[in-house]
């Protein structure tokens, strides 16, 4: 088996050497491709060639080569880019359980299955990060109801956009933005393994007389929000958050949160 650094090497010579006439950036929105260059430079240059073995495919006809590269080296930009993050800590998947909320009109929320003690980690906040312009100049646009599940960095840089395509929520963040064309189709087509669970989305804030039991953390460095609770809760306690002082809540009446 070929090494996949070596063969996207070699793919990325083939793409940007031979393909001189294909614009790869115009694929892209400068924004999406700022952030691609900033996620491969992370990437160790490491890897063997086995010539005899890893250098075979090249037997193929050169418009093939081409053809190859071009698709191999945009969907691994896709991957990239837009797959999601986030995740539900893997002893707590059945514990924490997802049904109709107690809070009036909130739609679905987010339930203890077990006592669990003050401090608990719960998981990271599914989605995409995307640069907050790039959001607010598309999916925002086009779906302001989206806004009711994405999280937005106290610094108001970057947002985790854990919708689809659509601006609704589903049981599994599939990935994808409107960065890249046909990301969402792609990204779909691989949510059996790329996919992260939505269930920490589905945290309501609490009603008048509840108070909040989870708190959150945000990394700004690797974009990332640890949720945790902040007291003990019990089996069949709804979990509540306080959403911050940046949160829209002018929507809370007229949305259908079950989306």
């Amino acid at each position: 088996m070929i090494s996949y650094k070596i063969f996207t090497f070699i793919l990325t010579i083939l793409c940007f050497g031979s393909v001189k006439s294909f614009n790869f950036a115009s694929l892209a929105s400068p924004i999406a491709l700022n952030d691609l260059a900033s996620q491969l430079s992370q990437f160790p240059v490491e890897a063997a060639i086995q010539p005899s073995s890893d250098l075979a495919f090249l037997s193929l006809p050169k418009p093939a080569l081409q053809a190859v590269a071009i698709s191999t080296t945009y969907f691994a930009c896709i991957i990239a880019t837009d797959r999601p993050g986030g995740s539900i800590m893997n002893n707590h998947q059945n514990m924490l359980i997802v049904k109709g909320s107690t809070v009036p009109e909130a739609g679905l929320g987010l339930f203890a299955g077990a006592y669990m003690p003050e401090g608990t980690v719960l998981g990271h906040y599914p989605g995409v990060v995307r640069p907050l312009l790039a959001y607010s100049q598309s999916k925002l646009l086009n779906y302001p109801y989206s806004n009711t599940y994405i999280w937005r960095f106290t610094d108001n840089a970057f947002v985790v956009d854990p919708t689809n395509s659509f601006g609704m929520l589903d049981d599994v963040c599939a990935g994808g933005s409107d960065d890249w064309i046909g990301s969402y189709a792609l990204l779909n087509a691989c949510s059996g393994f790329l996919g992260v669970t939505t269930k920490l989305a589905r945290i309501n804030e609490p009603p008048l007389g509840k108070d909040c039991n989870v708190r959150a953390e945000e990394n700004l460095e690797t974009r990332e929000v640890v949720f945790s609770l902040s007291r003990d809760v019990y089996a069949s306690e709804e979990l509540y958050l306080d959403y911050g002082l940046t949160y829209d809540r002018s929507g809370y009446q007229s949305i259908d949160r079950t989306l």
